[in-house]
């Protein structure tokens, strides 16, 4: 019975993004989420699926010739006030290195949330990113722990969910 709300950068995704809510009561917007509301030039890769804000390091280059596109942030604060979401609310974050920027612009959002899911870095794969400790120690500061890792992508990064320190019952919230 959820209402998703689907924001992606890339208009490749438009089919995808039908696909996903074909299931669902939902809507989906092309912009991208961030830590302010203006433009930015993002990375678009071949494979579209790892584009991203931030250059990618030695570890993760694909050595391909990237398109630079233009295009529009929103903080999840504003997407919140300008399409009228109503909590509770669960935030699913996939940013390519950027998901420290997506939670920056979230403060109101993230009150008002009762768990976060994110692919997360553990190794260097962006220029100028985040540290894992720099990303748990902003989500402790939004109130949230890292409750579990649901899955280990080799080396270089992890799917993590992040649930409201005050929850009494997290297992409930996260769904186990």
């Amino acid at each position: 019975e959820a209402y998703h709300f689907l924001v992606e950068p890339l208009t490749e995704y438009e089919f995808d993004l039908r696909k996903a809510l074909e299931p669902y009561q939902g809507e989906y917007i092309f912009a991208a989420a961030g830590a302010t509301n203006t433009t930015a030039f993002i990375n678009v890769e071949p494979r579209p699926m790892m584009s991203s804000f931030l250059a990618r390091t030695h570890l993760t280059s694909t050595g391909k010739q990237v398109e630079k596109r233009e295009v529009v942030v929103k903080t999840l604060d504003t997407l919140m006030e300008e399409y009228g979401f109503e909590p509770p609310f669960g935030l699913k974050v996939d940013t390519e290195g950027f998901e420290d920027q997506v939670i920056r612009g979230a403060t109101n959002f993230l009150r008002r949330t009762e768990f976060v899911i994110a692919e997360l870095s553990v190794a260097e794969r962006f220029v100028d990113s985040y540290t894992f400790a720099e990303f748990t120690e902003l989500m402790d500061e939004n109130d949230f722990f890292l409750w579990d890792v649901l899955g280990v992508s080799g080396v270089r990064f992890v799917d993590v969910a992040f649930v409201r320190r005050s929850n009494k019952e997290p297992a409930k919230v996260a769904g186990a």
